[in-house]
């Protein structure tokens, strides 16, 4: 009898920007600080491959493609809860994907369909410093979220 132990390893990239879109048929994904592993030069272009990624996250602070700059989260500080609110906007019917990370990117909450108002557990964090990812199509805002005990 043989037995083993295995493991699986996704593709994943945790980087401070970048990109990843799709049209037509065709998807073109981006990122800053991997390491490139071919360059392919032709004419007055040149392409730089690094790893391909099967999952981006991006934990860069910077809103590159905004929802809005009017987002407010509330409370921040926080202790068992978060929730945001967009003012002056109709949310009725919108929902977003909300992502926490630490600060060194991990991800440790993803929930999807989540509309303004509605809380957010908070309860199951240390106190600390937290990511929040606000995303809703394309567009996505990211906070910097406080977490007391």
């Amino acid at each position: 009898m043989v037995s083993g132990y295995g493991q699986t390893i996704t593709k994943e990239a945790i980087s401070s920007t970048g990109i990843s879109t799709e049209s037509s048929g065709y998807m073109l994904s981006w990122s800053i600080g991997e390491l490139c592993t071919e360059c392919i030069a032709g004419g007055n272009c040149m392409l730089t491959q690094g790893f391909y990624q099967g999952k981006l996250m991006f934990i860069g602070l910077e809103n590159l493609h905004p929802i809005t700059n009017e987002i407010e989260i509330f409370p921040n500080p926080a202790e068992e809860y978060v929730a945001f609110k967009i003012p002056g906007e109709e949310t009725s019917g919108r929902t977003f994907n909300v992502r926490i990370m630490s600060l060194k990117g991990r991800l440790l909450y993803e929930s999807e369909n989540i509309s303004p108002k509605q809380h957010i557990p908070l309860s199951f964090l240390t106190a600390g410093t937290y990511i929040m990812c606000l995303r809703e199509g394309h567009q996505f805002n990211h906070y910097k979220i406080i977490k007391n005990q």
